[in-house]
């Protein structure tokens, strides 16, 4: 999968070697021990972000919530006093 970023005044063309049919693993990697694979589960949850269908999967994905949800917004449901 590829994704044309624009920056600028420059066209850039990046590689997507992450899949979509593998968000569940990537986010698995997340817990994993080493570091490295933590690494790798995060970069491929963010290559996905940087095209549209991966980024409405991220959103869409409910163990992500708290990633992606703006800390005020969580602050205003857990927060009795809000």
């Amino acid at each position: 999968m590829a994704a044309g970023a624009n920056l600028g005044q420059k066209e850039e063309t990046i590689t997507i070697d992450a899949n979509l049919d593998d968000v569940d693993k990537y986010i698995e990697m997340l817990y994993d021990d080493r570091l490295e694979r933590k690494a790798d589960g995060a970069k491929n949850i963010m290559m996905l972000c940087l095209v549209p269908e991966g980024l409405e999967e991220m959103l869409g994905h409910g163990t992500l919530d708290p990633c992606i949800t703006p800390p005020q917004s969580r602050s205003s449901v857990s927060s009795p006093e809000l």
